[in-house]
Order: structure tokens, then sequence, then C-alpha cells
């Protein structure tokens, strides 16, 4: 399994905001804890329901989303008047159910 199958998008869940699959814990809920000073291990043990895998993943997608969101400004701010830009997709990667 990739990395990124981890992250599921279910617009009943959570509104559709991404969530480590099979959980309703969203990509933002985990960054954030783990932002905040909370060790992977304080982190697995208060969410049973993650895996380390899970908290890979979160990283992963945002670390993907972060660099995708670098490209699209680049793009748009060394693009001369008049051209074309291409937009990158938000949610590369990412299944839907």
């Amino acid at each position: 399994m990739r990395s990124l199958d981890r992250i599921s998008v279910d617009p009943n869940i959570r509104l559709g905001k991404p969530c480590a699959r099979g959980t309703r814990m969203t990509v933002a809920d985990i960054l954030g804890c783990l932002a905040g000073g909370m060790s992977e291990a304080e982190l697995l043990a208060d969410f049973p329901q993650l895996t380390e895998e899970d908290i890979r993943a979160c990283l992963t997608y945002a670390a993907e989303r972060e660099q995708a969101r670098l490209v699209q400004m680049s793009m748009k701010t060394s693009a001369p008047t008049g051209c074309c830009t291409v937009a990158l997709p938000q949610d590369r990667n990412i299944q839907s159910h």
C-alpha cells in the first residue's frame, strides 16, 4: 500500500476533509497534535486507531500539498502576461469513496 493510500476523502466524513483511512481523524488533527508538541508515541497511545503508517501518510500528504502549492504559486508569478497557467490538482493521489 502506498503511503497516500492511507488518506481518504469522503464527503460524509468530517465534511470531506482528508482523514487517516478508517478513522475520523483528519490530517489537520494529526498534524496539529504533532505541531503542538505531542510525540508520535503519545499520539498513538491516545488514539489507538492510528498507526505509525497513518502518521507518516499525513506528513507525506502535507508535504506534497505544500509542494504543489509552491509550484502553483511559482507558475503564477513567473508566467508572462497573457500566458496561461496550468492548475495542479489539489488532491492528486487521494482516493475518494
